[in-house]
């Protein structure tokens, strides 16, 4: 049992592509602790396997047992499914209302709905559709990058880019339908700024496909101690 377990947890660290070093770090003990997990000459104690199982964002059991038969392509292929589902979807949507959002620009001087189509229902089609390419990609290869904390510090960056971008696009359709006073006389530049970056053709796709590659959206996972219980 206590030999299982060391290989267990050296099959796990090699799948998070970490040394024994990065392990020991992590676990804050020596490196020579966790030579020692490995090789069956000590075994870690409750709490240490629960912390290795947060470490290799997986259950208990898979530390104690082995890990279980991977569901990884399945999720895979539910995602990219749902993807480009969505991703034609909105373009269908976005090419369905555009001849209509046009018309009314030109003969009732209302760029209301144009604006709303171009500079959030389209940013928002290029995004999953990047997305979207990548998620497929990995069905076919490991494309996406292991959990490590610049990984999830650069996610979240581009999480708060990718939202900025879209609130400030509402924002400018919102003051085309409403009198929000001098907040968007003051404001202006800086939306706009942002507005012609999200124009830009290769800018959205690019965001959702690093978005896919750092591990977007996370697998939601059950708390350790619940896990260890069952």
């Amino acid at each position: 049992m206590m030999r299982d377990i060391g290989k267990n947890i050296r099959d796990l660290r090699q799948q998070r592509h970490l040394t024994q070093e990065e392990l020991a770090e992590q676990l804050f003990v020596t490196r020579q602790t966790v030579s020692n997990y490995e090789n069956g000459r000590t075994r870690p104690d409750v709490d240490q396997i629960l912390r290795l199982a947060e470490i290799f964002d997986t259950d208990a059991n898979a530390v104690l047992y082995g890990p279980p038969v991977p569901e990884g392509r399945k999720t895979a292929l539910i995602q990219a499914t749902a993807g480009c589902g969505l991703t034609a979807a909105i373009y269908l949507l976005y090419r369905f209302f555009l001849p209509t959002a046009q018309d009314i620009q030109s003969f009732h001087y209302d760029p209301c709905w144009t604006a709303a189509l171009m500079y959030v229902v389209r940013p928002v089609f290029l995004l999953l559709l990047g997305w979207s390419l990548v998620q497929v990609l990995s069905l076919a290869a490991a494309v996406k990058l292991p959990e490590r904390p610049w990984v999830r510090c650069l996610r979240r960056a581009l999480l708060t880019i990718v939202l900025c971008g879209i609130l400030s696009s509402l924002f400018v359709c919102i003051a085309f339908f409403v009198d929000v006073g001098n907040v968007y006389s003051v404001l202006r530049p800086f939306l706009y700024r942002i507005i012609n970056w999200n124009q830009k053709p290769i800018f959205h796709p690019l965001l959702g496909a690093l978005l896919c590659l750092l591990g977007f959206p996370l697998k939601r996972k059950v708390p350790v101690e619940k896990q260890i219980s069952q």
